[in-house]
């Protein structure tokens, strides 16, 4: 009896929102979780942006399962950090953040763009936490190659200067290659989504109608990619988004989040029936 009701209290407190700063040595980084049920989903968001760019998916994914999204260092609410910063480090902040804020594992993962690879790279380097992948138009780890394949030099140039310089101090080109290194793969659901309409916001500067329909290919080819490092991959396209699909359709964000939850979670009962 005190058993089920110690469970029964430790559910209340992980069903209340919480919202945060967290000493992950020697900085805060800004927190927020809301929700209950495992396994609990944790929200990556791209270069140098904020947690809030999951306003439209966080209340939502919260209505059936726990759900934390935070700013990294240099990033939001979050203090600063010594820069540069490795992709190891980021994603050891986060795996410090987990543990203190007393979210258990496993997690299912979600990143989008830049915070893809993070993503990966966390999955790469504590598989036994993660359940499952969500990447929403992540970047990849040959990305940076392949469009310089289609660029002129000038176009090189402006363009590795921008990704050495981000305002969280990271060399997205660094981590990029980082991820590259790990070759990860892992037998676990993964949703991949993948814009399927042009945002002109992201359109680089002086690129022609070709480039930009070469670029296109390769980044679906890319998408496609992510989606067969597991054997329970898939691809899908937002035909009605450009690169923040999180905004854009939302709800096939959340589709994503809540299919892969339900099959970690049906995983398990079976697992739990087998023994």
């Amino acid at each position: 009896m005190l058993v089920t009701l110690l469970v029964v209290l430790a559910s209340q407190v992980r069903a209340q929102e919480v919202e945060k700063m967290v000493d992950v040595g020697g900085y805060k980084l800004h927190v927020r979780c809301a929700g209950s049920g495992g396994p609990t989903v944790v929200l990556e968001a791209g270069a140098s942006s904020p947690s809030s760019d999951w306003d439209k998916v966080a209340p939502e994914v919260a209505r059936f399962a726990r759900v934390c999204r935070y700013d990294r260092a240099n990033v939001g609410k979050s203090e600063a950090a010594p820069k540069p910063r490795t992709g190891k480090q980021v994603v050891e902040d986060l795996h410090t953040l987990l543990g203190k804020i007393g979210e258990p594992a496993p997690y299912v993962l979600v990143g989008h763009s830049l915070g893809g690879m993070f993503s990966v790279y966390f999955a790469a380097l504590y598989p036994k936490e993660v359940a499952g992948l969500v990447l929403v138009d992540s970047s990849h780890a040959e990305q940076v190659k392949r469009f310089e394949a289609l660029m002129t030099p000038e176009q090189r140039e402006q363009s590795r200067a921008r990704l050495a310089s981000l305002p969280e101090g990271v060399n997205s080109v660094a981590v990029r290659e980082e991820v590259g290194a790990l070759r990860w793969r892992a037998d676990i659901p993964l949703v991949v989504l993948a814009h399927g309409a042009v945002n002109k916001d992201m359109i680089p500067p002086g690129w022609s109608e070709a480039q930009l329909a070469e670029r296109e290919r390769v980044w679906r080819e890319m998408q496609q990619d992510h989606a067969s490092r597991s054997p329970r991959g898939q691809l899908v396209v937002a035909e009605r988004s450009g690169h923040y699909i999180q905004n854009d359709e939302p709800e096939l964000v959340i589709k994503a989040i809540k299919g892969v939850v339900e099959t970690v979670r049906a995983r398990g009962r079976k697992g739990a029936k087998r023994r």
